[in-house]
Protein backbone atom coordinates (compact mmCIF):
# COMPACT_ATOMS: atom_id res chain seq x y z
CA UNK A 1 0.00 0.00 0.00
CA UNK A 2 1.08 3.36 -1.13
CA UNK A 3 1.77 5.71 1.87
CA UNK A 4 -1.51 7.59 2.31
CA UNK A 5 -0.40 11.04 1.38
CA UNK A 6 -3.65 13.05 0.00
CA UNK A 7 -3.16 16.59 -2.14
CA UNK A 8 -4.72 18.36 1.15
CA UNK A 9 -1.56 16.79 2.99
CA UNK A 10 1.46 17.52 0.44
CA UNK A 11 -0.15 21.34 0.27
CA UNK A 12 0.02 21.59 4.07
CA UNK A 13 3.57 20.29 3.79
CA UNK A 14 4.35 22.95 0.69
CA UNK A 15 2.84 25.74 3.30
CA UNK A 16 4.76 25.14 6.16
CA UNK A 17 7.98 25.26 4.51
CA UNK A 18 6.60 29.38 3.40
CA UNK A 19 6.24 28.68 -0.41
CA UNK A 20 2.69 30.61 -0.31
CA UNK A 21 3.48 31.98 -3.85
CA UNK A 22 4.87 28.73 -5.62
CA UNK A 23 3.10 25.79 -3.16
CA UNK A 24 0.58 24.73 -5.53
CA UNK A 25 3.00 24.19 -8.37
CA UNK A 26 5.08 22.08 -6.49
CA UNK A 27 2.32 20.08 -4.60
CA UNK A 28 2.27 17.30 -7.37
CA UNK A 29 6.02 17.05 -7.20
CA UNK A 30 6.66 16.62 -3.57
CA UNK A 31 3.10 14.30 -3.58
CA UNK A 32 4.98 11.74 -6.25
CA UNK A 33 8.46 11.86 -4.24
CA UNK A 34 6.67 10.54 -1.18
CA UNK A 35 4.70 7.93 -2.96
CA UNK A 36 7.07 6.74 -4.93
CA UNK A 37 10.16 6.85 -2.39
CA UNK A 38 7.82 4.92 -0.18
CA UNK A 39 6.46 2.44 -2.76
CA UNK A 40 6.24 -0.60 0.16
CA UNK A 41 4.37 -2.71 -2.11
CA UNK A 42 7.17 -3.40 -4.08
CA UNK A 43 9.92 -3.18 -1.84
CA UNK A 44 8.77 -5.87 0.48
CA UNK A 45 7.10 -8.74 -1.97
CA UNK A 46 9.68 -11.54 -2.11
CA UNK A 47 11.93 -11.85 -5.17
CA UNK A 48 10.00 -8.64 -6.89
CA UNK A 49 12.04 -5.50 -8.18
CA UNK A 50 12.13 -2.85 -5.12
CA UNK A 51 13.25 0.58 -7.45
CA UNK A 52 14.23 2.60 -4.33
CA UNK A 53 16.82 -0.25 -3.78
CA UNK A 54 18.79 0.47 -6.67
CA UNK A 55 21.09 3.43 -6.52
CA UNK A 56 20.75 4.44 -10.26
CA UNK A 57 16.91 4.97 -9.39
CA UNK A 58 17.33 7.00 -6.43
CA UNK A 59 20.40 8.99 -7.49
CA UNK A 60 18.05 10.38 -10.71
CA UNK A 61 15.37 11.22 -8.12
CA UNK A 62 17.50 13.13 -6.13
CA UNK A 63 19.41 14.77 -8.91
CA UNK A 64 16.66 16.00 -10.12
CA UNK A 65 15.03 17.38 -7.05
CA UNK A 66 18.22 19.24 -6.82
CA UNK A 67 18.77 20.28 -10.37
CA UNK A 68 15.05 21.47 -10.11
CA UNK A 69 15.92 23.48 -7.11
CA UNK A 70 18.51 24.79 -8.69
CA UNK A 71 16.84 26.03 -12.02
CA UNK A 72 13.85 27.36 -9.89
CA UNK A 73 16.55 29.33 -7.57
CA UNK A 74 17.96 30.88 -10.47
CA UNK A 75 14.53 31.54 -12.30
CA UNK A 76 13.65 33.50 -9.49
CA UNK A 77 15.82 35.28 -8.19
CA UNK A 78 18.71 35.37 -11.30
CA UNK A 79 22.81 35.55 -10.21
CA UNK A 80 21.64 36.51 -6.97
CA UNK A 81 21.05 32.99 -6.31
CA UNK A 82 24.88 33.03 -5.89
CA UNK A 83 24.44 34.11 -2.81
CA UNK A 84 23.30 30.85 -1.29
CA UNK A 85 27.02 29.75 -1.47
CA UNK A 86 28.28 32.97 0.84
CA UNK A 87 27.40 32.45 4.49
CA UNK A 88 26.17 35.83 6.54
CA UNK A 89 28.83 37.70 8.54
CA UNK A 90 31.89 35.67 7.13
CA UNK A 91 35.07 37.94 6.79
CA UNK A 92 36.29 38.72 3.77
CA UNK A 93 39.56 37.03 3.76
CA UNK A 94 37.73 34.01 4.04
CA UNK A 95 34.71 33.89 1.67
CA UNK A 96 36.23 32.03 -1.46
CA UNK A 97 37.69 29.08 0.89
CA UNK A 98 33.71 29.04 2.09
CA UNK A 99 32.09 29.70 -1.00
CA UNK A 100 34.56 26.58 -2.33
CA UNK A 101 33.05 24.60 0.96
CA UNK A 102 29.14 25.46 0.23
CA UNK A 103 29.94 24.72 -3.11
CA UNK A 104 30.95 21.03 -2.21
CA UNK A 105 28.16 21.00 0.40
CA UNK A 106 25.80 22.14 -2.54
CA UNK A 107 26.29 19.18 -4.61
CA UNK A 108 26.95 16.76 -1.75
CA UNK A 109 23.20 16.92 -1.60
CA UNK A 110 22.55 15.08 -4.35
CA UNK A 111 25.25 12.06 -3.15
CA UNK A 112 23.46 12.77 0.08
CA UNK A 113 19.62 12.34 -0.80
CA UNK A 114 20.04 9.39 -2.71
CA UNK A 115 22.64 7.53 -0.87
CA UNK A 116 20.20 7.50 2.44
CA UNK A 117 17.26 6.27 0.73
CA UNK A 118 18.78 3.12 -1.63
CA UNK A 119 21.58 2.20 1.40
CA UNK A 120 18.05 2.41 4.19
CA UNK A 121 16.11 0.20 1.81
CA UNK A 122 19.13 -2.22 0.51
CA UNK A 123 20.23 -2.86 4.12
CA UNK A 124 17.00 -3.96 5.20
CA UNK A 125 16.39 -6.17 1.81
CA UNK A 126 19.74 -7.81 2.37
CA UNK A 127 19.24 -8.38 6.21
CA UNK A 128 16.00 -10.49 5.47
CA UNK A 129 17.72 -12.14 2.40
CA UNK A 130 20.53 -13.36 4.75
CA UNK A 131 18.08 -14.24 7.51
CA UNK A 132 15.57 -15.83 5.06
CA UNK A 133 18.97 -18.10 4.02
CA UNK A 134 19.93 -19.16 7.40
CA UNK A 135 16.27 -19.85 8.64
CA UNK A 136 15.80 -21.98 5.34
CA UNK A 137 19.12 -23.82 6.21
CA UNK A 138 18.21 -24.43 9.71
CA UNK A 139 14.35 -25.67 9.18
CA UNK A 140 15.64 -28.01 6.05
CA UNK A 141 17.63 -30.54 8.77
CA UNK A 142 15.36 -32.22 10.12
CA UNK A 143 12.33 -31.79 12.18
CA UNK A 144 13.78 -30.91 15.22
CA UNK A 145 15.64 -28.25 13.26
CA UNK A 146 11.83 -27.21 11.39
CA UNK A 147 10.51 -26.30 15.06
CA UNK A 148 13.90 -24.60 16.34
CA UNK A 149 13.97 -22.17 12.76
CA UNK A 150 10.34 -20.95 13.87
CA UNK A 151 12.04 -18.10 15.82
CA UNK A 152 14.12 -16.98 13.20
CA UNK A 153 11.40 -17.03 11.36
CA UNK A 154 9.28 -15.49 13.66
CA UNK A 155 11.91 -12.63 13.93
CA UNK A 156 11.69 -12.30 10.06
CA UNK A 157 8.15 -12.06 10.33
CA UNK A 158 8.86 -9.16 12.55
CA UNK A 159 11.66 -7.30 10.89
CA UNK A 160 9.33 -7.05 7.50
CA UNK A 161 7.11 -5.06 9.44
CA UNK A 162 9.97 -2.89 10.94
CA UNK A 163 10.90 -2.70 7.16
CA UNK A 164 7.51 -1.07 6.24
CA UNK A 165 7.84 1.48 8.93
CA UNK A 166 11.37 2.20 7.52
CA UNK A 167 10.09 2.95 3.70
CA UNK A 168 7.65 5.33 5.31
CA UNK A 169 10.62 7.24 7.50
CA UNK A 170 12.47 7.18 4.16
CA UNK A 171 10.01 8.71 2.35
CA UNK A 172 9.36 11.17 4.85
CA UNK A 173 12.90 11.94 4.97
CA UNK A 174 13.48 12.25 1.49
CA UNK A 175 10.73 14.41 0.81
CA UNK A 176 11.51 17.15 4.19
CA UNK A 177 15.21 17.33 2.75
CA UNK A 178 13.33 17.55 -0.91
CA UNK A 179 11.59 20.40 0.28
CA UNK A 180 14.13 21.96 2.10
CA UNK A 181 16.80 22.11 -0.78
CA UNK A 182 13.14 23.78 -2.84
CA UNK A 183 12.55 26.17 -0.15
CA UNK A 184 16.71 27.60 -0.35
CA UNK A 185 16.45 28.14 -4.09
CA UNK A 186 13.36 29.81 -3.22
CA UNK A 187 14.12 31.95 -0.19
CA UNK A 188 17.97 32.00 -0.21
CA UNK A 189 18.74 32.13 3.59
Amino acid sequence: MAPPLTRADAEDSVHDYGWKSLGNDLTPTVSADYRFSGDTEANKVPYSFAPTSHFIVTFSLSFTVVIGATILGFQTHALKFFSLLVPSGCPLGLLPLLVLIEFISYLARNVSLGLRLAANVLSGHMLLNILGGFTYNIMSNGIVYFFLGLLPLLFIIAFSGLEIGIAFIQAQVFVVLSSSYIKDGLDLH
